[in-house]
């Protein structure tokens, strides 16, 4: 991958959202100690190159700050500064130590401010909102996006790449703080995706990273039915531009069908997604088969849940036999070697606390049962450190709870003792 803002190689750009700079290097022997500061400023340099390639960071930061320290004892005002700065805040960044990093900022912000240069100033703002991210700082963090997408609007040729990239390090930064910056996620999210259409068009199969994205939002912020809407468009663009039957559809209608697993709605629609798996072609390797044993163990935890358990065995003992047959048994049995939760939906709330007042008592619910063939659950067992727990609602919730069972031998099979534990916090109203 390509670092969009100065087009470089970079496979991490969006993880640290700064860049590598690849580093020009002169090795010369000698003390580090030496009288010229040229070549006090080469050795300083040979030994920060080794530390960043060898990716010791910690050995690279006291160099990185020596060579800051170096250049600016020449002239603090220095454009050459703004190179060595950059590379001492991406060391600074990614070992946490934020408050420096941003203090490195400022000391780049104010030679650009004397020497303009936007895409290296870029650079520079997105490493400050992520140091503010770090520091809890969102809203600070928050407002150097803002300046970010200005600053970026000013850069010629214009880059809808760089646009959604940053709006990427923005939806980072609003998932940090989870719920509380849902809308500024939405924003993000929304950003991002809208640049990636306008870049690629909204039917490319190169859009379909920033749909999967976007996805991945609404599922974190628990917009389900948006999540399933963008993976079912993801489907449509790999049908239109890669074949209806290309196997890369069955990740897509795997996690459409989990969703509807996990809130237990849709039974027709996510039996109808799990068909669409059944008629696609799967590539004769191991990553193939595990797509398709995949799709036909979904296929059975879509019946297991819905009510068709029967059906939910077939499925099962197909995935298994898929397996065995390229695999081996023993790959088979191994794929299926423990039972899988599907459905166990808790009470939110498992007892108030003294009379009246408005709170939830905190502690741990342990259950514990044999899971069936058919995924259902039998002598369950409750205990909890919750005083005075009302298990009546546990009970109704173990009644509708589902697993997909292990399977051994092709055939699926009954284990005991299974243990699902669920921890509250007490909860003000």
């Amino acid at each position: 991958m390509t670092n969009p803002i100065n087009g470089m190689p970079d496979r991490n750009w969006r993880r640290y959202v700064g860049l590598f700079v690849v580093l020009v290097t002169c090795a010369l022997p000698g003390p580090f100690a030496l009288a010229d500061p040229a070549q006090e400023f080469a050795e300083a340099d040979s030994k920060f190159a080794e530390a960043w390639r060898d990716q010791n960071l910690e050995e690279a930061l006291p160099w990185a700050r020596k060579r800051v320290e170096i250049l600016s004892n020449q002239d603090r005002m220095s454009p050459q500064l703004l190179v060595p700065l950059l590379q001492l805040t991406a060391v600074e960044v990614q070992l946490s130590e934020s408050v420096a990093a941003l203090e490195t900022i400022e000391h780049a912000v104010r030679i650009l401010k004397k020497q303009p240069d936007d895409t290296t100033l870029l650079e520079f703002l997105m490493f400050k909102a992520q140091a503010y991210t770090a520091e809890f700082e969102t809203a600070d963090a928050f407002d150097t996006f803002g300046e970010a997408v200005k600053v970026n609007k000013r850069i010629e040729p214009y880059d809808l790449l760089r646009e959604a990239m940053i709006y990427d390090a923005y939806l980072d930064a609003a998932k940090s703080r989870g719920a509380r910056e849902k809308r500024k996620g939405d924003f993000a999210a929304d950003k991002a995706l809208s640049a990636r259409e306008k870049l690629y068009g909204k039917d490319s199969i190169e859009l379909i990273p920033g749909l999967e994205a976007y996805a991945e939002w609404c599922n974190y912020s628990s917009q389900f039915g948006d999540e399933r809407e963008t993976r079912e468009r993801i489907i449509e663009i790999i049908s239109q531009q890669a074949g209806s039957s290309n196997f890369r559809i069955a990740k897509q209608a795997i996690i459409i069908a989990k969703s509807h697993i996990y809130q237990r709605t849709q039974a027709d629609d996510a039996a109808q997604v799990m068909e669409l798996t059944q008629e696609l072609d799967y590539p004769a390797t191991a990553e193939g088969v595990a797509m398709h044993a995949q799709a036909l163990a979904v296929s059975g935890d879509v019946q297991v849940v819905f009510g068709k358990e029967e059906k939910a065995a077939d499925f099962y003992r197909n995935a298994w036999q898929l397996l065995a047959d390229f695999l081996g048994p023993a790959e088979a049995n191994r794929f299926f070697g423990r039972e899988a939760l599907l459905v166990f939906n808790f009470p939110d709330n498992p007892a108030r606390g003294k009379s009246g007042e408005a709170y939830f008592e905190s502690g741990t619910v342990t259950s514990e049962f044999t899971v069936l063939p058919n995924g259902r659950l039998k002598d369950v067992e409750f205990r909890s450190d919750i005083a005075k727990l009302d298990d009546t609602e546990f009970y109704k919730a173990s009644r509708r709870a589902r697993y997909r069972p292990r399977v051994v031998d092709g055939e699926p099979v009954s284990t005991a003792d299974v243990i699902y534990k669920y921890r509250y916090q007490r909860l003000r109203r």
